[in-house]
């Protein structure tokens, strides 16, 4: 009998305990960046995502932690993108749904992080982001204890 690892199983299931991970690093890098940092209010004459992009680097670069939480709020996507693409070929329909759910919920993260920063801090941006961080989360939670089928 052949004793295969989980991940050599179900990638899926490894894929989303990676995920699981990372967002909890990224919860404390973002807590961390929300009470000791503060960040530069946008004003009318720097709107536009280029420019945003250009002060979230700058700031970036005095705050290693708000660095780190950037790029990996970048990654994240880019894992969660891939974490779906490959539950496509997943024997089951589970992985795929959560898969899927734990990408747009990292996705909406992502975005109202982008726009809590160039957008003023609004409370409503920090709230959706942590509504989403939340449900991204609980399906790659889902997805690593969901037994192999």
């Amino acid at each position: 009998m052949i004793n295969r690892s989980v991940s050599a199983q179900n990638p899926i299931q490894a894929f989303s305990g990676i995920m699981v991970g990372l967002l909890l690093i990224q919860f404390v890098l973002g807590m961390y960046t929300n009470l000791y940092i503060t960040l530069p209010t946008m004003n009318s004459q720097n709107q536009g995502i280029p420019m945003g992009f250009h002060m979230m680097i700058s700031r970036g670069f005095s705050s290693p932690v708000f660095m780190i939480h950037m790029m990996l709020g970048v990654f994240l996507v880019v894992f969660s993108l891939i974490t779906a693409l490959r539950s496509l070929s997943s024997a089951g329909s589970a992985p795929k749904l959560w898969a899927g759910i734990g990408l747009i919920a990292v996705i909406i993260a992502g975005y109202s992080g982008l726009t809590f920063f160039m957008d003023g801090q609004h409370n409503s941006d920090s709230l959706t982001m942590a509504i989403a961080w939340v449900i991204a989360l609980s399906a790659y939670f889902i997805a690593m204890t969901q037994k192999s089928t």
